[in-house]
Parts: structure tokens; C-alpha cells; sequence
């Protein structure tokens, strides 16, 4: 009786480890101001969804990258995010009147399994990946 027990315990424990991946990954990332939002969901492909001030612009768009030998994105295995804000001030090669720009965001990194990550940005006025 004890043998049978411990054994679903160890069927149970490693199906939990073989489907960990499956599971959705959501995240989300607000601009310096905090009126446009990225959601980010992670589960069979990397969607993301945008809004400004509350209103739905774009919603469950996914992205993929197409190489030579591969695609990424097609099958993504999160491993792990992280969060940053940058707030810098960019000037031109050749320098005009008032030409600095202020370059201000917060940026969220994901990486996968097989050694790739996308950063997006949300800026005030935007986002980018």
C-alpha cells in the first residue's frame, strides 16, 4: 500500500515538472506616466495586448521570429523577466538648437529556453519590442 502511494505521489510530482511549460505567463508593463499598459501573455506563442488611457488599441497580438534554421517564438518556454526604467537625454551627430530628446521608458525583458529574449518598451507616447 505504502509503495502504490508513494508512487502517484512521484507520477504526480513529475507530470507537474513535464507540463510546467503550459502554463501561461502573464505579465504586464505601464509607462512612465502609467496611461499606456503592455499585457504580456506567455503560453503557446508570446502575445501582448496594448492600451492607452484604459482603452483597448491592439489585443492579442503574438509575435514570432523567422532565422534561417529556426523560429522563435513559435513554441516559447519562459525561463524568466526583469524590469528596468531608463531616463536619458540623446543629442544629434550634428548638433542643432534644442536638439536633445528625452528618452524615457520602462522596459521588461523576457527570456526563453534555447537562448532568446524580448525586451519590450513602454514609453508615454508608445510601445516597442
Amino acid at each position: 500500500m505504502r509503495t502504490l502511494f508513494s508512487g502517484k505521489i512521484l507520477c504526480l510530482v513529475f507530470l507537474m515538472f513535464s507540463v510546467g511549460g503550459a502554463f501561461a505567463k502573464e505579465l504586464t508593463l505601464s509607462s512612465p506616466d502609467g496611461n499606456t499598459e503592455v499585457q504580456i501573455d506567455v503560453s503557446d506563442r508570446i502575445y501582448y495586448s496594448v492600451l492607452q488611457n484604459d482603452q483597448l488599441l491592439l489585443d492579442r497580438c503574438h509575435l514570432q521570429l523567422a532565422l534561417e534554421n529556426e523560429l522563435l517564438g513559435a513554441t516559447p518556454v519562459f525561463q524568466h523577466s526583469e524590469k528596468g526604467t531608463v531616463r536619458d537625454k540623446l543629442y544629434p551627430d550634428v548638433p542643432l538648437k534644442n536638439a536633445g530628446i528625452t528618452d524615457h521608458y520602462n522596459w521588461l525583458r523576457l527570456e526563453f529556453q534555447n537562448d532568446y529574449s524580448v525586451e519590450f518598451r513602454a514609453y508615454d507616447e508608445g510601445i516597442a519590442y
